[in-house]
């Protein structure tokens, strides 16, 4: 089921099975016995299960089970569904729907899901109504089904086992109309959003006003696509359940679809006339950036060079710097061996007779 292709018939008569139970799993330990591949144990989860047990004779959907919904609350088993492995009165809810038919010993079956039942619990099955697909044996072509069941002979074997405390409901198609949302509808060209594979049954909603008609013709039991069967508490409470799809009440003519596809053609053109308007400005817009970005380029080199000029100069100027300070300390030496050699010569004897004779001269030189 996960790799099938969806069908939308298939997933509102698998769903509209399993929303029988939704009223009764809430807070309880369930047992789905021919759980396939576990969408139904994994819905039943969602709708408040405490846990779910999901049966199955096929290794190969209880693989695809577990890759897809095994969590915390929800278990996969591989068995046979006319001896299960679990201890009596195991269960609150057990559901196994479309089993029975497939069954060499149905009434084994029956008998175990009357053993691992609590006794305030609640047991719902189901069986497809075979004789309304096909006359005759020659014309039923199901060979999974070990035997066809009219709903007599289901309610005559099921009571046998499970009691007589129970309440029947059978399966219907529906028609009618919808009012749906903008926001819910798809064109055509959408198709990446239709649904692809039946894993896509767990977008349903469920609409909040909806009525539910008298119908024109008889519906009973020869006419159903299915019987259900519900025992425990609670069980003629059930209302009517139903599981829907929308679709067109009647298909356009190939005129009126050419028509649609020329409107659609005209508004994809105007979209592409636009968006190349679009491109054109945008590229007009990069050219100018890529301009920007050269000019800036540009830039950046200049002051690049510019500041490994200066850094030249720099390091011309510190070392220019430390001569000069060489300089400096050279002549600051200099200065003061001299100063030291001055003070020398001042104390010395030539240096005060020399002195002595300036002054005699200055005296002669002033009496003359």
């Amino acid at each position: 089921m996960a790799e099938t292709k969806y069908n939308t018939a298939e997933a509102a008569i698998h769903l509209d099975r399993y929303l029988t139970a939704k009223q009764f799993v809430t807070g309880k330990h369930v047992l789905d016995i021919a759980c396939g591949e576990g969408y139904g144990s994994k819905l039943m989860k969602d709708w408040g299960a405490a846990s779910v047990v999901g049966v199955d004779i096929s290794s190969e959907a209880l693989q695809i089970a577990n890759q897809m919904f095994a969590e915390e609350g929800i278990t996969f088993l591989q068995h046979t569904a006319e001896e299960l492995p679990f201890e009596s009165q195991s269960f609150d809810v057990i559901v196994s729907y479309e089993t029975v038919e497939h069954l060499d010993h149905p009434e084994k079956f029956l008998e175990e899901l009357a053993r691992l039942k609590k006794a305030d619990g609640v047991v719902i099955i189901s069986c497809p109504n075979d004789q309304y697909y096909a006359d005759n044996e020659e014309s039923f072509n199901n060979p999974f089904h070990k035997r066809r069941f009219s709903w007599f002979d289901f309610k005559d074997l099921a009571e046998a086992r499970l009691g007589s405390d129970e309440s029947w409901y059978f399966g219907f198609g529906l028609r009618g109309f919808s009012t749906l949302p903008l926001s819910s509808l798809r064109l055509p060209e959408s198709a990446e959003q239709l649904p692809k594979s039946m894993t896509d049954m767990f977008s349903y909603t469920l609409p909040k006003v909806t009525a539910m008609l008298p119908a024109e013709r008889y519906l009973n039991y020869w006419n159903a696509c299915y019987f259900i069967g519900i025992w425990g508490p609670d069980a003629s409470e059930l209302e009517a359940c139903a599981a829907m799809f929308p679709e067109e009440v009647y298909i356009p003519s190939e005129e009126k679809y050419k028509l649609y596809r020329a409107f659609r053609i005209q508004q994809h053109e105007n979209e592409i006339f636009k968006l190349q308007n679009r491109l054109s400005d945008a590229n007009k817009e990069m050219k100018a950036v890529l301009i920007e970005k050269e000019r800036t380029s540009n830039l950046l080199k200049i002051s690049e060079l510019d500041q490994q000029h200066l850094w030249t100069e720099v390091s011309r100027l510190k070392a220019e710097e430390s001569r000069l300070k060489a300089e400096e300390s050279r002549l600051k030496a200099e200065v003061s061996q001299l100063k030291k050699e001055m003070n020398q010569l001042k104390e010395g004897k030539a240096v005060r007779i020399l002195f002595g004779f300036w002054r005699v001269r200055d005296k002669v030189l002033r009496r003359k």
